[in-house]
């Protein structure tokens, strides 16, 4: 059996059911389900969690090894794919309202991008 390096980005899927072992050679638990650039982790006797495919060191068929340790893969743990964190303080801003000037200082800034993208031209539908 030989396991193949992948770097985060350029690597395939994660095998569900396939276990998961940290730098150290500790098992963490198995792939339970792979969304976009992360995968689920399926923990005996705890939550499960959510860790983002840049941690994988290298993968085979029947095992997964990521480039951390147990203990970075404790502080990188997510409770969704796409969270960064799972502290309150993150998760209250994922939640966060813009307010009204917030609001349109952003659609101010994504026009200008747009308008710089398309060489400073309107859009013909936005013409009288």
């Amino acid at each position: 059996m030989s396991t193949q390096s992948h770097s985060g980005s350029a690597m395939e899927d994660p095998t569900v059911g396939c276990p998961v072992f940290t730098s150290e050679g500790t098992e963490l638990g198995k792939v339970k389900s792979v969304h976009g650039g992360y995968f689920e982790l399926d923990v005996r006797m705890a939550p499960d969690y959510w860790l983002s495919r840049s941690y994988v060191g290298s993968m085979s068929g029947d095992r997964l090894e990521l480039n951390i340790s147990a203990a970075d893969a404790e502080k990188h743990r997510l409770t969704r794919p796409g969270l960064e964190g799972t502290d309150a303080a993150t998760a209250a801003s994922v939640d966060h309202v813009l307010s009204d000037d917030q609001a349109l200082e952003q659609r101010e800034r994504m026009e200008r991008e747009l308008m710089a993208q398309r060489g400073g031209q309107l859009d013909s539908g936005l013409k009288d």
